[in-house]
């Protein structure tokens, strides 16, 4: 009797095993990803300091790469010219001294998540790489204010679009300036909520997974946060600066098979309990 009783159990306990092997795979998945995203130029979204002409001397261009932004949108806006002549324009502006310039370059990829089992997260991949080229702008030339990044990220078959805006402080190497140690003479500053960069959770081919993201990568750029989540990124003068947004992503059991897990688990510790008893 006790024999069968543990044949039936053990067949239950490989049962649930089998049920959670298929709902879950054990090893790592790759995933393909792409991250689009550029700058909004629409009215209101992208300012200078001269509030009564917004785009007042603030240009955007569209630069070569792949992925490129979403429509009706730029990866390079620029400033340092005072002509009042903001718009698209179809010279680069990367390399001309005259202007301070930023640019947003998403990538495409592939990335993987890690042991589920473990409640393991995948390495950490670069989806896009903010550059600013600082330039030395005179104070009587209107500078960046505000701007607004748009992106559309694309994982396998699920996608996310996320708005994050922006205020910029251009120093004008005037005055006292704030800043960081070890970033030289009055560094300009971003500004940003690190809300923009919660993670988020998606569903693909019946599983869940939960992707996370940090900036990282910093060359020429140091970047601060408070404990209400604001930001500060400080990129040095008469350089060109970087800093790159960087995912992983895990698969995130749901809790019916974490339940049938526990069941399978529980019914080892029977059979093994009965046998301790016999």
């Amino acid at each position: 009797m006790r024999t069968r009783y543990i044949r039936k159990a053990m067949f239950f306990v490989g049962l649930v095993i089998a049920i959670c092997a298929i709902a879950m795979p054990a090893s790592a998945t790759t995933l393909s990803y792409s991250q689009s995203t550029g700058f909004s130029v629409a009215a209101g979204t992208l300012a200078s300091d001269d509030a009564s002409t917004p785009f007042n001397d603030i240009k955007w261009y569209q630069y070569s790469s792949i992925p490129l932004p979403p429509t009706g949108y730029y990866n390079t806006i620029f400033w340092g010219v005072n002509n009042n002549n903001g718009g698209l324009k179809t010279s680069d502006p990367w390399g001309n001294a005259q202007y301070s310039a930023l640019r947003l370059l998403g990538q495409a990829g592939t990335v993987s998540t890690g042991d589920w089992t473990t409640d393991g997260w995948g390495d950490w991949a670069t989806i896009t790489t903010l550059y600013h080229q600082n330039k030395s702008i005179s104070s009587t030339f209107y500078t960046l204010a505000s701007a607004i990044i748009y992106s559309e990220l694309t994982i396998g078959t699920a996608m996310d679009a996320n708005a994050i805006p922006i205020t910029f402080n251009e120093t004008l190497n005037a005055g006292t300036c704030a800043g960081p140690s070890g970033m030289g003479t009055c560094p300009d500053e971003f500004t940003f909520l690190a809300l923009g960069f919660a993670p988020v959770t998606f569903w693909m081919d019946g599983y869940k997974y939960e992707a996370a993201f940090q900036l990282a990568e910093f060359d020429n750029s140091q970047v601060i946060c408070d404990d209400d989540g604001n930001c500060s990124v400080w990129t040095a003068e008469n350089e060109t600066s970087s800093m790159s947004v960087q995912m992983a992503i895990r698969m995130v059991p749901e809790p019916a098979t974490l339940a049938l897990l526990g069941i399978g688990l529980l019914g080892v510790g029977i059979v093994s309990r009965r046998r301790r008893k016999g």
